[in-house]
């Protein structure tokens, strides 16, 4: 990443906690279990959109950082000059 490059926007649209009934098939139990919740992450560098994906709403930061070190885009986490969260007007939660 170029000094003046920065991570300047990842938007997170967060979902609501659901719970899924199932049959357990050793006594026909229903069992409710949580589901994992996921928000879409928009990773934007310099105004321009590098990439859309879904994720677990934790350690957003941590993850914005490792994915651009794994990706080649930054060589130390230190390159990054900026980290915004921004939560979409239409987002739940």
């Amino acid at each position: 990443m170029l000094p003046n490059q920065q991570a300047d926007l990842i938007e997170m649209k967060s979902g609501s906690r659901q719970t899924m009934p199932y049959t357990q098939a050793s006594d026909n139990a229903v069992i409710e279990t949580a589901l994992v919740e996921e928000v879409a992450l928009a990773i934007t560098i310099n105004q321009v959109a590098h990439v859309v994906m879904m994720v677990s709403p934790l350690s957003l930061e941590y993850f914005a950082t490792g994915f651009l070190f794994s990706e080649g885009v930054i060589n130390h986490p230190d390159e990054i000059r900026d980290i915004h969260f921004e939560r979409p007007d239409n987002a739940k939660g």
